[in-house]
């Protein structure tokens, strides 16, 4: 049997924080949205926001709650705790993610919405551990989808590329 200590998650806390910040931002910044009424009970503009930041309060406050549980740490590590830790890939592969998503905003408006998301969904799903075809697959689905439902369905104009294809 391994000696444990008790200790407290700072992650949880801090990243609890953080997500009730941004919350609260979004949720004060929100109430600026014009909405204009057409007498049909539409919701408007707003609804979508405010209900993502609703969303994000309490998940931040379900985090900043978990930070302050207390839980058991084996005072040795074991070598399944060993295994958990993130290592130098993992923060290499998730920064990875991040400039591949700047570099997919910047290209957007030369490739084309549809063209872009293909291509950075598929990197970013490879470079986060999927097969190719899964990822390329998956891809596909989510272009699809998003064509369908947005610009089939609701006529939301997405970029398009410089050549006046997808």
């Amino acid at each position: 049997m391994t000696p444990f200590k008790f200790a407290r998650s700072p992650e949880n806390l801090a990243f609890g924080i953080f997500l009730i910040f941004i919350a609260t931002t979004i949720l004060f910044f929100s109430q600026s949205i014009r909405v204009n009424d057409f007498g049909n009970h539409d919701p408007g503009p707003r609804v979508i926001p405010i209900a993502m930041a609703v969303i994000m309060l309490l998940g931040g406050i379900v985090e900043v709650v978990s930070g302050f549980r207390v839980v058991p740490v084996p005072l040795q590590p074991q070598p399944q705790a060993l295994e958990q830790t993130a290592s130098n890939a993992d923060w290499k592969r998730g920064l990875s993610v991040l400039i591949g998503l700047l570099a997919y905003l910047i290209v957007m408006n030369w490739l084309g919405f549809l063209v872009c998301t293909l291509i950075f969904g598929s990197i970013a799903l490879i470079s986060l551990g999927s097969r190719w075809w899964t990822a390329l697959l998956s891809s596909l689905c989510i272009v699809v989808i998003v064509q369908i439902l947005f610009v089939e369905l609701f006529h939301v104009s997405l970029p398009t590329s410089v050549w006046g294809g997808f």
